[in-house]
């Protein structure tokens, strides 16, 4: 099994689990976070933006967060060509509304990882069944499965319990529970995402199959 060599964070997984007041969990990968700027904007100004207001409490909680961990080196938000142009598309039109854009910058910034020093498979964090990179070296994780994964290795007591809670949080603006997307798949069915001492892999070993990692067969 080959090791994901880095993190793409899409925006609803960010705002998942800064509700949840769990964005620690992030570094349980243990690999180098990176997250497109567009995605940044997001999590902390887009809806602020839209709303002609200041930042909110859960807004400021994130970009305190954010800027944190880019300072310590933990996080690294990177400028795509798709981030700039979207920038430059909504300084030149105030009404400006992005449509997947923070997922196309995901996929330019995973086509683009050697830059950075990246040359393996990308875990990508998400929830937008409309993300991309649908062919390429990645292995796809969606916010519930990462709670399955983190509760498989004590991080937290129920994966189930903490999606219930957020579904709390929703309710209060919404009539709908929010949809259990389970996603744990590796693109190419040979990837993992977490240190093989806590996966249980190591040594060339594929793991138990009881772990948490699931390709295609």
């Amino acid at each position: 099994m080959r090791q994901c060599c880095m993190l793409i964070m899409d925006a609803a997984p960010i705002m998942f689990l800064a509700k949840l007041e769990k964005l620690d969990l992030l570094f349980e990968f243990k690999i180098p976070a990176f997250m497109p700027r567009e995605v940044e904007f997001e999590v902390v100004g887009k809806q602020a933006r839209k709303e002609g207001r200041e930042l909110n409490s859960e807004e400021k909680t994130i970009q305190a967060f954010l800027d944190k961990h880019k300072k310590a080196k933990r996080i690294t938000v990177v400028q795509t060509i798709v981030c700039k142009a979207v920038e430059d598309a909504r300084k030149a039109d105030p009404m400006y509304a992005s449509r997947g854009d923070g997922e196309v910058a995901a996929n330019t910034l995973f086509l683009n990882r050697d830059k950075y020093g990246v040359f393996g498979p990308a875990l990508l964090l998400y929830e937008d069944a409309d993300v991309v990179c649908r062919k390429d070296d990645v292995h796809f994780l969606t916010t519930y499965s990462m709670f399955v994964a983190m509760e498989k290795i004590g991080r937290l007591k129920s994966a189930d319990d903490e999606w219930e809670k957020l579904n709390e949080v929703y309710r209060q603006k919404n009539k709908n529970d929010l949809a259990k997307h389970n996603v744990d798949r590796s693109n190419r069915g040979d990837t993992e995402y977490l240190p093989k001492a806590q996966s249980g892999g190591g040594g060339g070993k594929a793991p138990p199959k009881s772990g948490i990692r699931r390709g295609p067969k």
